[in-house]
Formats: structure tokens, C-alpha cells, sequence
């Protein structure tokens, strides 16, 4: 059952939402995180959980006396798998976040090094606030992209590359974009092209 301390509440999306981002607020992370009407809610709220440092890493488990292999990153072996390393600073992620930043034609970043500084620099972007919405949901969406190729190396032993990343982000964003944000003269060829965000 869904209780607040706002006494009797009915539950509401909008409630939860707010409530939400009152936590995020304690933590001084909620002006990075919002709720993108684009993305779906499971890349919402793993988004969310990133950021707040929820996801169950190496690093995590390890906190938690669950052993998890040697606590090494899986997609580089380099350093050890924390959340902000996996989803941002590791090499395996880094290449993904080159070939998503030539995609949307966004400046590429020299340096990435947290989910926070990730977030700051999408929400700091100089493109309209339309382009901006659907580069912050393309955000989440790499984030989620990335992890879902951490747990197919572990539990499928499936190797992705950062092109097969790229190329998962791009169908699911486009099929985001057609039915969330109601664009139907899209296709899938123009939105994969160089120029995705110049189509919108």
C-alpha cells in the first residue's frame, strides 16, 4: 500500500512523482533528474535509482557481503564496477556515449566521470527545450542500454559492442519518439541518419 505523510492520500501517478522528487530534493540531486514523458518507466526509475545510487553493481553488492565475482568492471575488467564507473566512465561506456553524442550532433564531452556530470551536461545543452527533452530521454535510455548489455555479458554471456548499443538505442528512441511525443511523419531511416535531432 502507497502511504505518504500527507495523511489519507489516494494514490496518483502525480503523487508518486512528487514524492519522489521531495527525496531527490534531501539529496541534492532532483534539479538533474526528471521524469521524461518520453522514456518508458522502467528507464525513468532506473534512471532515478542510478543517480541515487540504487543499481546492484559489483561495488553495490559488495557493500551489501554479496560476493560478486572479483568486483571488476565486466565490460572493461579496468577498474571496479560502481555505477558511475559502468554507466559513464568506463571505456565500454565512454565509446557508447562518442557514438551517441555524433548521433544526435550534441558536442562530445572531454570528460565524463559521474551520472551527475552526465545529466548536468544534457541539461545544460544550447538546443531548443523540444531537442533538449528528447536528448535527456536518449540519456536515460543509453544508461539503460548499457546495463541491459552489462547483464546480458554475465547472465547470457552475449558481448556487445558499442555500435550494437548504439543501434538498440536508436530503434527504441524512435519508436519513443513516434508514439510519446505523437510525430508520425518520422521513419526509422531519417531518425537513424546523422542527424536525428534535425528531423524533429
Amino acid at each position: 500500500m502507497w502511504k505518504t505523510g500527507r495523511g489519507n492520500a489516494d494514490f496518483s501517478v502525480r503523487l508518486v512523482r512528487s514524492t519522489m522528487g521531495e527525496s531527490f530534493n534531501s539529496a541534492n540531486s532532483t534539479d538533474l533528474f526528471v521524469w521524461s514523458k518520453i522514456a518508458t518507466p522502467k528507464v525513468n526509475c532506473f534512471a532515478w535509482r542510478a543517480i541515487s545510487g540504487g543499481i546492484p553493481t559489483a561495488a553495490a553488492l559488495a557493500v551489501r557481503n554479496v560476493c560478486f565475482g572479483d568486483g571488476m568492471c565486466i565490460l572493461c575488467g579496468i577498474e571496479a564496477e560502481t555505477t558511475d564507473h559502468l554507466l559513464v566512465s568506463c571505456t565500454f561506456a565512454k565509446s557508447v556515449w562518442w557514438l551517441i553524442c555524433v548521433w544526435l550532433q550534441v558536442p562530445i564531452p572531454e570528460t565524463f566521470v559521474s551520472v551527475t556530470q552526465l545529466l548536468s551536461f544534457c541539461k545544460n545543452l544550447h538546443v531548443g527545450e523540444r531537442r533538449k527533452r528528447v536528448v535527456y530521454a536518449i540519456f536515460l535510455l543509453t544508461m539503460w542500454t548499457i546495463w541491459i548489455a552489462r547483464n546480458d555479458k554475465i547472465f547470457n554471456k552475449k558481448l556487445s559492442t558499442a555500435i550494437s548499443v548504439l543501434d538498440q538505442v536508436k530503434e527504441s528512441s524512435y519508436w519513443w519518439v513516434v508514439k510519446r511525443s505523437r510525430i508520425s511523419n518520422l521513419s526509422l531511416e531519417n531518425w537513424s541518419g546523422d542527424a536525428a535531432l534535425e528531423v524533429i
